[in-house]
């Protein structure tokens, strides 16, 4: 019988359950830079511009403009009406 030599990771997760984590406050610099970033990606792609390129000319991880705007609508909204 032959051995066969393996390697194994184990990545731990520790969660601290004694600190109260809060979100950070939304900042209205952000908002308006995904605002202006979404104006002119919808100007030059139409609606089917994505949130990657929206974000990314906002200079915001995608992430975070969903934090701002829950959906592309959301944000089609804040804009348009």
């Amino acid at each position: 019988m032959q051995r066969v030599k393996a390697r194994v990771s184990i990545r731990v997760f520790i969660i601290d359950r004694g600190k109260n984590l809060v979100a950070r406050p939304k900042s209205e610099d952000k908002k308006q830079a995904l605002l202006e970033a979404a104006t002119v990606a919808f100007a030059q792609s139409g609606i089917a511009a994505s949130t990657a390129l929206i974000a990314r000319k906002a200079g915001v991880a995608e992430g975070t403009l969903f934090r701002y705007f829950a959906t592309k609508d959301d944000l089609l909204n804040a804009l348009y009406l």
